[in-house]
């Protein structure tokens, strides 16, 4: 079977519903849609889930699930399970930015549900602008459509992710050594007058 993961929260219901749309429907339509064409596993995967119910993702979740989705939806697991997991799927769809921080990490194929200019951002690093969709500006047909091309295209994705990822990682290892040139700038000039 082919896994799509999914990570969705109800700040993403909030910013999606504003326009008319109800996130929940759309993803239910989509699923189904899909299942008839793919035999497909859908991984529910919360981010977060607390301190409070307003931002337990698993909430959202298990609504999308009890719309009679065959899907299994994840506790409570650490930052590795969780990495874990969204690692598992063939595609991952994200409205958490760190899911698809952990999904492009790991070289796994995500289209982002964005509310915000940094998960754009993010993903125009990976060179994946054409993978984002912001919430409140698409259906249930244009998520279709690009979890369709996804699914078709999930290797040269994977492939594109994993060119990008090498000199992402390089260029974050040059931090530390500006942390260190700075510190030792600093300890040069403690105790000197100037």
């Amino acid at each position: 079977k082919m896994r799509i993961g999914i990570s969705l929260s109800e700040l993403a219901r909030k910013t999606h519903n504003k326009t008319g749309r109800d996130i929940v429907d759309d993803l239910v339509t989509v699923f189904f849609e899909l299942s008839c064409l793919h035999s497909i596993e859908i991984l529910g995967i919360p981010h977060v889930t607390g301190p409070t119910s307003d931002k337990d993702d698993s909430l959202i979740l298990n609504e999308l699930s009890d719309r009679g989705l065959s899907m299994t939806v994840l506790g409570d697991l650490s930052p590795g399970a969780l990495k874990t997991a969204v690692s598992s799927c063939d595609v991952h769809i994200g409205a958490r930015m760190h899911s698809n921080i952990a999904a492009l990490s790991s070289s796994t194929p995500v289209i982002a549900l964005s509310y915000s200019h940094k998960t754009a951002g993010i993903m125009q690093e990976f060179d994946l602008n054409d993978l984002v969709l912001n919430l409140g500006h698409f259906d249930s047909h244009d998520l279709n459509t690009l979890l369709s091309h996804a699914i078709a295209s999930k290797e040269q994705i994977s492939q594109t992710i994993s060119q990008r990822l090498e000199a992402t990682i390089q260029r974050s290892y040059s931090n530390f050594d500006l942390i260190d040139t700075f510190f030792q700038t600093t300890e040069t000039g403690v105790g000197q007058e100037t």
